[in-house]
This record gives structure tokens, C-alpha cells and sequence, in this order.
């Protein structure tokens, strides 16, 4: 990440000749830490801090409008049959709940390594996506279809810093 807060995410592989791997950049975006509205006004800085309480409110209440569950298996399943296949460190789903409306999951990262280096990392993400697959599962016909549909991008994200260290267990 560089000073303005861009940041890409790569990947390397097996290149052929000369030992030299191939990168490949599979996303790109802007990382910023917003502190608490006190401090942002004290630096002198013009910016919208969400509404924790409000938020918190609303989380609470869309959990309580999904009165079914999904077996976290058989979301990783259904991936499988549709040609991802994602390994120990990539399932991060733990709980999954949803309605008609609404989707709300519980994502935690068992690697603690990846506290030291990473503020969001890259399968925080990835598993942020695949929980679009509880809604799409539930939704469409993409189980009877065998088609991989894969979300690939965010308007916002909001990560409440009181809410990082429940990520890590």
C-alpha cells in the first residue's frame, strides 16, 4: 500500500523460463483507517464516519429476520460442484443465516500470523464475497445450473474497529 492508501493484490506463479514467476494483479482499491468522528474533527478532517449504533441496530435486526440457516458444508459444496475449490485456509465461513432478503454470516480467521500483517486480509475478503453464494444458493437456479457466478468487487466497506479482534479465533 502506498502513502495514498492504493493497494493491489497479486498473486505469483509458476512462470515458465528463467525462474522467474508470473504476477498476476487480481484486484486494486484504496485502504484508509477512519478514526472516531472526535478525532477526525480535531485533525481538522471532513469526513463521514458511519453510525456504529445504527449499524449495529440494523445488523441485529437483519439477523433476527433470517429464520433459516445454511449447513456451512454445503456451501462449500456447492462451490466444489461448481469448479472452486477452496481449501482450509480460504473457509472462513462459519455461520450462515437468510431469508427471502437478507443474508447475514459469521466469518472468522483462524491463522493468527495473518493479524501481524495484514489490517484486511486477502481471504477476509474472498470469504466476505463467498457469502454472497448463501443468497445466490437460495436464490437461483445456480446449484441446478452447475455455473460459477463469482462476485468480484465492493462499493464500501465499513469494518468497525471493536469488531477486528472478534474476527481473530
Amino acid at each position: 500500500m502506498d502513502d495514498d492508501g492504493l493497494t493491489e493484490i497479486y498473486s505469483e506463479g509458476g512462470g515458465e523460463g528463467e525462474g522467474k514467476a508470473e504476477r498476476t494483479m487480481h484486484a486494486s482499491g484504496r485502504v484508509s483507517l477512519i478514526p472516531d468522528e472526535a478525532a477526525a474533527e480535531s485533525f481538522g478532517m471532513d469526513m463521514q464516519v458511519p453510525d456504529w449504533q445504527s449499524l449495529s441496530k440494523e445488523a441485529r435486526h437483519a439477523r433476527l429476520e433470517c429464520s433459516d440457516s445454511r449447513d456451512i458444508e454445503d456451501v462449500y459444496g456447492m462451490f466444489l460442484q461448481t469448479g472452486l475449490e477452496y481449501g482450509p485456509t480460504f473457509r472462513l465461513l462459519y455461520d450462515a443465516y437468510y431469508s427471502d432478503s437478507t443474508c447475514v454470516c459469521r466469518l472468522s480467521i483462524p491463522d493468527a500470523r495473518l493479524q501481524q500483517s495484514h489490517l484486511l486480509p486477502p481471504t477476509l475478503i474472498d470469504a466476505m464475497l463467498q457469502s454472497s453464494a448463501i443468497m445466490l444458493g437460495v436464490n437461483t437456479t445456480t446449484e441446478a445450473t452447475g455455473s460459477a457466478q463469482v462476485p468480484y468487487a465492493f462499493d464500501q466497506v465499513w469494518i468497525r474497529a471493536s469488531a477486528i479482534d472478534s474476527l481473530w479465533q
